[in-house]
């Protein structure tokens, strides 16, 4: 049996010092991906620091527990420790590279986002804007948001029956089928848009557009994200 200690104790000792390296290392991923992204550093790097790390705590913590506080702790049993830290240390580390490689694609998505949208005004029924009220009020509570894209924006609209291929309503969100589309965008059947064809378009830069949310429109509830353009040319559509 190890002296100095139960296996128990030191199991624990491990476990701790391995999980601050883990989260340590798997930070320096994250540090990363806030800056840009973590392509400097690959999954088995961060779990090799964070084994180092782990392990490395635990030899010090012992290191101090034996010369501060006197402690009887064999040779084996700070073996056995540093062993489970940098094992716990490198499993907690490739956790923390994952979440970090997930919180970048967020962040980058986020970004690109807000890049191709761009800073917008708000307008509502109080604070009208540039907007006619027949095309305001197409907007649920009259509400929308003035925007100059800052980069390519993808939009789609469904067409079909007496609805053309291009017009000035949009969606950014990809269309799931006609009749989920008629629910979303509130189409009115008696307009005669069947929504069983779909446009894609892609917006330049710089272009002001105008976002929210589909108004209702009679049982139909609406709710989708709409975006009206007041003249779209046939050149920003996807082949």
């Amino acid at each position: 049996m190890l002296g100095g200690g139960s296996f128990w104790e030191g199991a624990e000792t491990g476990a701790f010092m391995g999980a601050i390296g883990g989260i340590i290392a798997g930070g320096l991923g994250s540090a990363m991906a806030v800056g840009g992204g973590i392509s400097g550093l690959s999954v088995g790097q961060v779990m090799y620091i964070g084994g180092m790390v782990g392990a490395g705590s635990s030899l010090f913590s012992d290191f101090g527990d034996i010369l501060i506080k006197g402690e009887d702790i064999s040779f084996g049993q700070v073996l056995l420790n540093m062993g489970i830290s940098g094992a716990l240390g490198a499993a907690f580390a490739g956790i923390g590279y994952g979440l970090s490689k997930a919180f970048a694609a967020l962040k980058l998505k986020f970004f690109k986002s807000n890049v191709a949208d761009g800073a917008g005004k708000s307008y509502n029924p109080i604070n009208k804007g540039p907007l006619p009220d027949k095309v305001a009020n197409t907007f649920r509570s009259g509400t929308y948001t003035e925007i100059v894209s800052q980069g390519d924006v993808t939009l789609f609209r469904v067409y079909g029956g007496k609805a053309q291929k291009l017009g000035s309503y949009w969606t950014s969100t990809k269309p799931k089928g006609p009749v989920q589309s008629i629910i979303d965008n509130a189409l009115d059947q008696n307009w005669g848009n069947t929504a069983t064809k779909v446009t894609t378009i892609k917006v330049p830069p710089g272009t002001t557009i105008y976002k929210g949310y589909a108004a209702s429109q009679g049982n139909l509830v609406g709710g989708g994200t709409q975006v009206y353009i007041p003249e779209v040319k046939p050149s920003w559509i996807v082949k």
